[in-house]
């Protein structure tokens, strides 16, 4: 090798690639990467149902979930939301020892 071929080796090791400025990603792509998906969340306490993907089936299993809050006492409601979201998510490390529940 003469003297140019290793100068340009040497520069080309102490070359760094600087990456190119790009978007963050969505919160969908983020939970891709982390491999993060709906059963997860029901596990982790952090998602209350899975709702199905079928269309006609949605439009029944919302206008059920809909009637099911309509028919609860307002302050029951609201003491339910109280105490699921004032402290810490089942199976988070503030959470103590357990586990989160189990999903079908």
């Amino acid at each position: 090798m003469d003297g140019d071929a290793l100068a340009d080796r040497d520069e080309r090791a102490n070359h760094k690639e600087v990456p190119a400025m790009t978007q963050p990603p969505t919160s969908s792509e983020a939970a891709d990467l982390m491999g993060v998906g709906p059963r997860d969340l029901l596990a982790s306490g952090f998602a209350d149902a899975l709702a199905p993907a079928d269309a006609a089936a949605l439009h029944d299993w919302l206008g059920a979930r809909l009637d099911a809050l309509r028919d609860c006492d307002g302050e029951e409601r609201q003491e339910r939301r109280r105490s699921r979201w004032s402290g810490p998510l089942p199976g988070s490390p503030m959470s103590g020892p357990g586990s989160p529940p189990e999903i079908a």
